[in-house]
């Protein structure tokens, strides 16, 4: 790795194991690390996770941990089986963590372009509500 500075940082680990070094090396840069399809629950750090259910919940767990307790899940994506998954899945986590969570639907179906029609479905939903959620869920990875 080099010494470059940037926003953040992906790393998408090897199939073998990541040292104690690399670790140690990741823990010292400035810049926040995210890890994808890796997760170390013993690890500070971000991680991006493609199982839908276990995704949803550590989403609604990073957004509880840092002291959000009104969360909302904007539905960015047709409604196919993964999606079901991930927003159930945040929904019920936190609503055992007794959070509030508000799901905001775009109603995005699979022929359109779903970044414009979310966009302007949440920008006039936003303008229409005075929103109370601090913590907000996208589900789309792309938006």
């Amino acid at each position: 790795m080099s010494d470059e500075t940037g926003d953040f940082l992906m790393v998408m680990p090897p199939s073998k194991q990541l040292t104690l070094n690399d670790l140690i090396y990741l823990k010292r840069l400035t810049v926040t690390v995210i890890f994808i399809t890796w997760n170390r629950g013993d690890l500070d750090g971000h991680y991006v996770n493609t199982s839908p259910e276990y995704g949803g919940m550590l989403a609604a767990h990073h957004l509880i941990s840092k002291g959000h307790r009104r969360l909302a899940v904007l539905v960015s994506e047709p409604h196919i089986a993964a999606v079901e998954t991930r927003v159930s899945s945040f929904v019920q986590y936190a609503r055992l963590q007794d959070a509030e969570v508000e799901e905001i639907d775009c109603n995005v179906h699979s022929y359109e372009k779903s970044a414009v029609k979310t966009y302007e479905y949440f920008r006039d939903w936003l303008a229409a509500k005075q929103p109370r959620f601090t913590g907000l869920f996208v589900i789309s990875d792309s938006l």
